[in-house]
């Protein structure tokens, strides 16, 4: 029997726009929800319970999740007094950590990103938020060639600019901020044209970046987006690309040969993900190749990673014609030839939101699956073989809701998980970290899983690339409200 994946704060975050479940009210309809939840709000506001106070303090405290011999260690809960969502982690072969992710009525009264960088001893270094007078959700986060960092989201705050005002907007606009190694800002921007979600971001060998998305248009069908941005901000091109259907870029990765890769799915009459999605470009933005994969029922690509022999490997999910949803992943050839694909039919309900380069040939792939053995959501890890053969895996959680959306290589065959909890007294959602270092017995396929190999069935694609005018606009420094953060000097709790 499928199980129901019951609504969590941890799942959406706070979304901008009404999903496509409540299409059947009308405009009306919705005016009067809106209006009872603002009264609502402002009630509990008047008596003093609508959020925390707000500090700009950051918190990190140790908690217990698991048995050691399960192979975690060092978790922290990491945020301020309200909710605050993990996204992203980067590291560095030495342990020092940047964490990445967006708060709520946390450390600031409106919903900004935040980075906080770690030493090698890994406790934080520095931390700050970075928004506007509204609201910005991250999506992508990526490194930049002298150790700073591109953020990359979606924002509905007022900018001022020197010649303009740049309204809150609906829907949002994209919004990306270029920080340094210790989280200074030292370019922000947004597009006045066109309306792009961005969802993913690579670096190129220049120092500049790619970042992928998709344009909701009205029409159909959709087409994918990317802009290639130099180091200092300006757009070096920008290109839209017609799959004939609409189409969804979730992320991106730099190859080796100099190229990115995007992955997404397509989604024909604006009906539920039905293809995985794979292009290649070149480092001008000429699809080199673009390819939709068929298998029994529906898959999405939501991560792609890299892998040394230049194949790629992506992970999402899957539903299978019965109806149920499975963690789905994915390897091609450097070329998109199908090497393999399977679902893990044992995880209830779930998800690959991150895949990444393991130790030796090795791959990791972080998600969540609903309904799981703790109660509620659980956040969950699992290291694939070359070949795909699940090796080792881990279900994190508590009563509560709990993710797990990014990870990260350590040293010594370890890594670090990154993702958002309910549970484990959060102060409301916390943002949680915890390193892993799987249990693997060599030969044997991690218990639990229940791999389901795929038969995939590639379908090139006719692409039609077309430039795309992106009007970028600078965003004075001034007018992003870039937050310090108070460090607790004493030891973690």
């Amino acid at each position: 029997m499928a199980m129901k994946l019951r609504h969590s704060k941890l799942l959406d975050g706070l979304p901008m726009r009404t999903s496509g479940a409540g299409a059947g009210l009308d405009a009306c309809g919705w005016r009067r929800i809106r209006q009872v939840i603002l009264c609502a709000a402002m009630v509990l506001y008047l008596v003093g319970c609508a959020t925390p106070t707000v500090s700009p303090e950051l918190s990190v405290r140790s908690v217990s999740i698991g048995d050691a011999a399960a192979g975690l260690e060092d978790a922290q809960l990491v945020g301020g007094k309200g909710w605050d969502w993990g996204r992203s982690i980067l590291c560095e072969i030495d342990g020092r950590c940047a964490l990445f992710g967006y708060g709520n009525k946390s450390f600031t009264e409106s919903t900004d990103f935040f980075a906080i960088g770690e030493g090698a001893d890994g406790k934080p270094a520095w931390a700050r938020t970075y928004g506007g007078t509204h609201r910005e959700l991250l999506s992508a986060v990526a490194p930049t060639l002298d150790g700073g960092y591109l953020l990359a989201g979606m924002s509905q705050s007022l900018f001022f600019t020197s010649m303009r005002v740049i309204s809150p907007s609906r829907p949002p606009r994209p919004i990306v901020i270029s920080i340094d190694a210790v989280g200074e800002p030292r370019w922000a921007l947004t597009f006045d044209a066109p309306a792009v979600w961005l969802f993913g971001a690579a670096p190129t060998a220049d120092g500049g970046h790619v970042l992928v998305g998709f344009i909701p248009g009205i029409g159909l069908p959709n087409p994918i987006v990317a802009v290639k941005l130099s180091a200092k901000g300006e757009v070096v091109w920008g290109y839209s690309y017609n799959f004939g259907v609409n189409a969804f870029a979730a992320a991106a990765v730099s190859t080796n040969d100099g190229g990115i890769a995007i992955a997404g799915y397509s989604s024909p009459d604006h009906r539920p993900a039905q293809n995985a999605l794979l292009m290649k470009v070149d480092d001008l933005g000429a699809p080199l190749w673009a390819k939709l994969y068929d298998t029994d029922g529906r898959q999405c690509a939501l991560s792609i990673a890299a892998m040394p022999d230049s194949s790629l490997v992506t992970t999402g999910w899957s539903v299978a014609s019965s109806g149920t949803q499975r963690v789905y992943a994915q390897k091609v050839s450097s070329a998109g030839t199908p090497m393999w694909a399977f679902s893990l039919e044992g995880l209830r309900s779930g998800m690959g939101r991150h895949v990444i380069l393991g130790h030796r040939s090795d791959m990791l792939i972080a998600g969540t699956m609903a309904d799981g053995p703790h109660g509620g959501q659980d956040g969950l890890a699992v290291l694939l073989g070359s070949d795909g053969t699940p090796k080792a895996s881990i279900v994190i959680g508590g009563p509560k809701d709990d993710e797990i959306r990014a990870a990260a290589r350590l040293r010594d065959g370890r890594y670090r998980l990154f993702g958002s909890t309910e549970s484990f007294d959060a102060a409301a959602v916390d943002a949680l970290s915890v390193v892993w270092s799987p249990q693997s017995i060599r030969g044997e396929t991690s218990p639990g899983l229940d791999p389901k190999p795929l038969a995939i069935h590639e379908m090139p694609s006719e692409v039609v690339r077309k430039d795309l005018e992106v009007r970028a606009v600078r965003l004075p420094l001034s007018s992003i409200e870039s937050t310090k953060l108070i460090i607790p000097t004493t030891k973690k709790q």
